[in-house]
């Protein structure tokens, strides 16, 4: 097995097979342990950025896999923009909560901290079909041979 880590990491393009893909996300979890648990509470601005950063890895293992299975590779998405939903919610419910609070109305805090609690329920909710879609692309079979995305992966023509 000859990985090409620039392309599995940053290239949304071809297709990957099960091993590499398990290999890929591994690496991801590690990474992102590793962000959560070195990086101190303190620098939180700098965790939350390579968090974000991490995004992009995580998109394109994700993508290529759908692509190998014949799903459309923009699925990878989903997950992630469920839980940027849900981010949104959170901050303006929490935002809205804060500011009626100050205001003194008890209905306009009640109502951000349900926009605030909406928004805990879409991060739950994208984590969840983050999970389902990894589990999914990890046990399901690849196309056998070429798909409209192009050749399977360990194909001597691929990089042709």
């Amino acid at each position: 097995m000859n990985i090409d880590w620039v392309d599995l990491f940053l290239k949304p393009s071809g297709r990957t097979g099960q091993k590499e893909f398990w290999i890929g996300i591994a690496i991801i979890v590690v990474i992102n342990i590793i962000i959560s648990k070195v990086i101190p509470a303190e620098m939180s601005l700098l965790s939350s950025i390579l968090g974000l950063l991490m995004i992009w890895p995580g998109y394109c293992v994700l993508s290529s896999r759908f692509k190998d299975m014949g799903k459309p590779p923009w699925l990878a998405m989903l997950p992630y923009a469920i839980i940027a939903v849900g981010y949104v919610l959170l901050l303006l419910g929490a935002l809205g909560a804060v500011a009626a609070g100050s205001a003194g109305s008890a209905e306009g805090m009640g109502a951000g901290l349900l926009g605030a609690g909406l928004g805990a329920l879409c991060l739950g909710i994208g984590g969840l079909v983050g999970l389902i879609f990894i589990i999914w692309a990890g046990i399901g079979k690849g196309d056998p041979g070429p798909n409209q995305y192009g050749p399977p992966p360990g194909d001597p023509m691929a990089k042709a």
